[in-house]
């Protein structure tokens, strides 16, 4: 059964006072042959991954959680290091790992899910009953210049997953094709994928609903929408109960620094990044093309919610959109984010200010640059890709039927993302 928590609840890096929860209601359990669920989360020390990772493990003791991460350039222990014990040195100091006996339903597993006998022969020792499948290359401009390996990841390593789960679920005439899952444990395989497979959506245009058809416009996209055909196709040939879920940008701590939010704001702040919350650098913003392109922005735990929602209120073999985020072009997101960071500058600490609407927050903003040409000069635009979506958008109707919303304002989310940047540099 879904539990609702308040949303830092499971970001925070510093768990100890959790621990007599989690001990207590694990002691609880003691005795059980089995957990009620048993789950494998592939991608689950990148940033998307380890924040629904944590909620887990934190909000439901009854479930066991095994990640599965090869530790790409994007993914990294540090994010779950509330449920590692490291034998000497930190996450960063190449000492090995092992699961923390506080939290005994979690494990950890370092392999690559094109590594089908790996994956096959982990499905087996944890009885797996439930795969929640994020892992991903998921840089667009990577994907340009890389799309054989974006193919080889997001594709083939889907097409994996599939196999293995067909193979070991125990699948038969009798599996539901459709249905709620109310917390019944049968097998499910939950697939990530991404709003851009919907391709541009213009301003005259509705949002995309679920039924829109796919028309992906880079190699990115391309992947995330074939492995979706795949999804689909394995749900109907072999009757596998899969969901999938398409969500929009995401933002928040601890995001790998080739996102625009964390590039953005490391621009600024990386060559004086002191004093109290630390002045704004000489940096800049280097923004692509005219900056006229369009993404709406959802907060990290608010998209680990959706998930959440989606494991024990979703519907197999239905597709569900993640949105109603803040929406806006990059100029304006790079004037906030400098905003953000002149008042840490002159007031040597983070503006909270109210949590108003996106027009005051863009007002404000834009007042401010008016009077500080220094600020303006931080914005630079270069060469855009060869092609860039104007927009995505998504309507999120559905899934908000059963009973999700984001809940962390854009100008909170932003605090908090610039105050976690800021820590991890100085």
């Amino acid at each position: 059964m879904y539990r609702e928590t308040g949303y830092d609840e499971f970001l925070d890096e510093d768990l100890s006072g959790r621990n007599s929860t989690q001990q207590s209601a694990m002691t609880t359990l003691e005795g059980m042959p089995t957990y009620t669920r048993r789950i494998m989360l592939t991608g689950g020390a990148g940033f998307i991954g380890s924040v629904l990772v944590k909620k887990l493990v934190l909000n439901y003791p009854e479930y066991f959680i095994l990640v599965i991460d090869k530790l790409d350039y994007c993914s990294s222990l540090s994010n779950l290091k509330p449920f590692l014990d490291f034998e000497s040195g930190g996450p960063h100091s190449g000492a090995r790992a092992s699961p923390n006996p506080s939290f005994p339903n979690f494990m950890f597993l370092q392999a690559d899910i094109i590594d089908a006998q790996a994956v096959e022969a982990a499905l087996i020792q944890y009885q797996i009953n439930t795969i929640i499948h994020l892992a991903a290359q998921t840089h667009v401009d990577k994907s340009f210049g890389e799309s054989i390996d974006f193919t080889r990841n997001n594709v083939l390593g889907t097409h994996v997953m599939l196999e293995a789960a067909r193979k070991i679920f125990g699948l038969n005439e009798t599996t539901p094709m459709n249905g709620h899952m109310n917390g019944d444990p049968a097998p499910r395989f939950i697939f990530v994928s991404t709003d851009e497979v919907y391709g541009e959506v213009l301003f005259e245009e509705s949002d995309s609903k679920e039924d829109a058809p796919l028309a992906p416009s880079n190699p990115y996209s391309a992947t995330k929408a074939a492995a979706e055909c795949m999804v689909q196709a394995y749900h109907k040939s072999f009757r596998l109960p899969v969901i999938i879920t398409r969500s929009n940008n995401v933002y928040g701590p601890s995001q790998y620094p080739e996102k625009i939010f964390p590039k953005f704001i490391m621009n600024l702040l990386r060559e004086d990044p002191t004093l109290d919350f630390g002045p704004l650098g000489s940096g800049k913003c280097y923004i692509h093309g005219s900056g006229q392109h369009w993404r709406t922005y959802l907060y990290v735990t608010d998209a680990a919610n959706a998930l959440d929602v989606i494991l024990h209120r979703g519907e197999i073999g239905q597709v569900y959109n993640i949105g109603a985020g803040q929406e806006l072009n990059n100029i304006e997101l790079a004037q906030l984010l400098i905003h953000r960071m002149v008042m840490v500058k002159e007031e040597g600490q983070m503006e909270r200010g109210s949590h108003s609407s996106r027009e005051s927050a863009l007002d404000t903003a834009h007042a401010h640059l008016q009077s500080c040409n220094a600020c303006a000069s931080r914005i630079e635009f270069v060469e855009d890709r060869v092609f860039n979506d104007l927009r995505y958008a998504v309507d999120s109707t559905k899934l908000q039927s059963l009973g999700w919303e984001p809940k962390v304002v854009f100008n909170e989310g932003i605090e908090k993302t610039s105050k976690q940047i800021w820590s991890s540099m100085v």
